[in-house]
């Protein structure tokens, strides 16, 4: 079973290298974010993502920003390189399936570090609950 990792803060210490992050995961371990991961991050949402979910709200498929407050490394992962299978498989996705009526393109190549990065990226950027509307009745993890 993959890991869940969520993001509950993010700041700016200074210029350098150092994002200052606090996970909620294996074993409880807080993991600092650098800023290489968060550029890395960057460029691989916005080549395989952003087209279809925006970057701070939601456009053809849901917003992404601060996922995982929702959704499990698990969920994340699978719905992402294969999205298909875990439809078929999972109610959530089902749903927001659903909801968007798009089925999401797999991308089997993206491992969690990746997708992890990406979401670094997604939660160092201001974020705006009023962005996404459909998370109010979602339960937090």
């Amino acid at each position: 079973m993959f890991l869940r990792f969520f993001i509950c803060t993010i700041c700016i210490i200074s210029t350098s290298t150092i994002i200052n992050a606090q996970y909620i995961g294996f074993l409880g371990v807080k993991k600092t974010i650098e800023i290489k991961n968060i550029n890395q991050g960057k460029v691989l949402y916005l080549s395989k993502c952003a087209n279809c979910h925006g970057t701070t709200k939601a456009a053809i498929g849901s917003g992404l920003q601060k996922i995982r407050l929702y959704r499990s490394g698990d969920y994340l992962y699978r719905y992402i390189t294969n999205p298909a299978k875990f439809i078929s498989e999972n109610a959530e996705a089902y749903q927001s399936w659903r909801k968007y009526k798009v089925l999401m393109p797999a991308f089997p190549q993206l491992s969690i570090e990746g997708i992890n990065k990406m979401l670094d990226y997604l939660d160092s950027l201001p974020y705006d609950s009023n962005n996404y509307p459909e998370r109010r009745d979602w339960k937090k993890l």
